[in-house]
């Protein structure tokens, strides 16, 4: 895969999946598809990976031309769009109290699931808009993507309810060049191409309807880890931050290699160490970093053994603990935790030497 502009957007992997597995239910050739978007098989062994943005635009493209003059988005949301294409953004949205908690959190999450995209939820008084498009403005979807979305989020929510509804009206950017039927029997209201922004319009009163799988306790550990996920989508100032997060969640299996980091990050081993370089930081830096912010924490929480804080921060013995512990701090672990020895700072997101 070529190497990502730094600012080039990226897609949470589970999402191209679906489209890729989509498009191949409905008799495209996978091979051929994955060609289409400069993709192997390899981009998807991590759901939560990333994927670049334009390799889904070159897919969705790819479904169009073997399905010219049919709506094949909306074909693809009737037998494909599922929660689990969205992963925990989508099932926190299944798991929430009413529409409009469902609709907040994919619009607050939703550069997690693309960083191109903005979506937001207007009320105007007895109606609400839910938009959902391209992040910069001039820009558009393919017009499959566009209607797989809204096809999508209108199926789902009719599945999700305690009562069946129908929206006022939906509004395309997309010319309307296909002329079928299967909008009308979907959608069953008005449908406008040609239009500004891709909107989903229906009665606010709607946002308050119950959800039939509400689940306050899956909720909660869903937002958390949709709050984990959206550290990975920050600015590039924050990058050092996220990969210290993303080291410290591994470590206990043995530190990270740099690889399997920037594949979650959507970008190229030389990429990633590229960025890392124009930050002033190394991999090898953050990774004396995320181990030194989890020793700490460990130790003052007084309950691990000295064994137990060595594993859990992925050193191979106590030994080569004591030693990285007494390089960061100037004492032993066991007089760090000594009543008379005044603990450093916990994290102070400085740059520490490497090893």
């Amino acid at each position: 895969m070529a190497a990502l502009p730094s600012s080039a957007p990226t897609v949470i992997a589970s999402q191209v999946a679906a489209v890729l597995e989509a498009g191949v239910h409905a008799g495209l050739d996978r091979s051929a598809l994955l060609g289409a978007a400069g993709l192997d098989a390899a981009a998807f062994a991590d759901p939560e990976g990333r994927v670049p943005f334009s390799a889904e635009v070159a897919l969705w493209h790819a479904i169009e031309r073997g399905f010219e003059g049919e709506a094949i988005g909306l074909r693809l949301a009737e037998s494909a769009f599922e929660p689990n294409a969205f992963g925990a953004v989508g099932f926190a949205a299944r798991t929430s109290a009413n529409l409009g908690d469902a609709l907040e959190i994919v619009a607050r999450y939703c550069r997690v699931m693309n960083e191109s995209t903005e979506t937001r939820v207007v009320r105007e008084g007895p109606v609400a808009r839910l938009v959902d498009g391209p992040r910069r403005p001039g820009e558009r979807w393919p017009r499959a993507k566009a209607e797989f979305v809204f096809g999508g989020y209108v199926l789902l929510t009719r599945r999700w309810m305690v009562r069946e509804w129908v929206p006022h009206e939906v509004r395309f950017q997309h010319l309307d060049d296909v002329g079928t039927t299967r909008y009308t029997e979907l959608f069953r209201c008005p449908i406008r191409f040609g239009q500004p922004r891709n909107e989903l319009v229906f009665d606010s009163e709607l946002l308050a309807v119950p959800l039939l799988h509400s689940d306050p306790k899956l909720l909660a550990y869903l937002r958390h880890r949709a709050e984990d996920l959206s550290r990975v989508v920050q600015p590039d100032e924050d990058l050092a931050a996220v990969v210290r997060h993303l080291i410290a969640r591994d470590l206990s299996g043995g530190v990270p290699e740099i690889s399997a980091v920037a594949q979650r990050l959507g970008m190229p081993p030389r990429t990633f160490q590229r960025k890392l370089t124009g930050l002033g930081t190394t991999y090898k830096a953050l990774i004396d970093e995320a181990r030194r912010e989890a020793a700490l924490r460990y130790l003052a929480q007084r309950g691990a053994t000295q064994n137990q804080v060595a594993f859990l921060t992925g050193f191979s013995d106590d030994r080569a603990f004591r030693r990285a512990f007494r390089r960061w701090t100037g004492v032993s672990p066991a007089a760090w935790r000594a009543p008379d020895v005044a603990p450093p700072v916990r994290s102070t997101g400085a740059r520490s030497p490497s090893r």
